[in-house]
């Protein structure tokens, strides 16, 4: 009967030692489509936003990095910043430029003179790169010491960063703006479409 048992547990222990492998070998195969690791330092895992995975909760997002160590980790820092604050500005330009065609697509008059306003709007409209509402949500140093920093709007910062860029774009050319709505339409009704289709991602 003791060696029966020595039997079945031994029996049992080997079932749960190939279990972790199967699982290990698993992981392994999906670590091989998915895995993300650092541009300066491949093989060295790094976070999905570092290959611009998308972070739940953001709706539009940016990476910046510097890879100057000599000045130290403040000043490497902020030349990530400013990297990640250009690149979320051109992101968020990009945007509204789409909404911008989008608008003038399916609820535009299809008139050359509003779709040249609609060219001409997207031209002059300019995004600072300190941008309203933009945060920072994580940084991190490879091991090459690369600094990384992600910064990113989500839908509340979003809408206020859309809406801060379309009324200093107004004051300065209100009649350009109105061109592009259809007459029984306002400025008011695009600048809230365009804040919808942004949002909307």
């Amino acid at each position: 009967m003791k060696y029966l048992t020595t039997i079945i547990v031994a029996a049992l222990l080997s079932a749960c030692a190939s279990e972790p492998s199967f699982q290990t070998e698993q992981q392994s195969i999906l670590a091989i489509s998915k895995e993300c690791t650092f541009p300066d330092s491949l093989g060295e895992k790094a976070p999905t936003w570092v290959c611009d995975g998308k972070v739940p909760g953001l709706v539009v997002q940016a990476m910046g990095l510097s890879e100057n160590k000599l000045a130290g980790i403040g000043h490497q820092r902020q030349l990530a910043l400013l990297d990640s604050q250009a690149s979320l500005a051109i992101q968020l330009k990009n945007k509204i430029d789409a909404s911008i065609e989008n608008y003038t697509a399916t609820k535009g008059t299809g008139t050359s003179a509003q779709i040249a306003a609609s060219s001409e709007l997207k031209q002059k409209l300019v995004v600072s790169t300190e941008v309203v509402g933009a945060e920072i949500y994580q940084s991190v140093i490879s091991k090459n010491g690369v600094f990384y920093m992600l910064v990113g709007l989500d839908k509340k910062d979003t809408e206020k960063a859309v809406q801060q860029v379309i009324e200093e774009s107004q004051a300065v050319d209100k009649g350009l703006w109105q061109s592009v709505v259809p007459a029984s339409s306002s400025r008011e009704e695009l600048k809230n479409d365009i804040i919808a289709f942004v949002n909307a991602g």
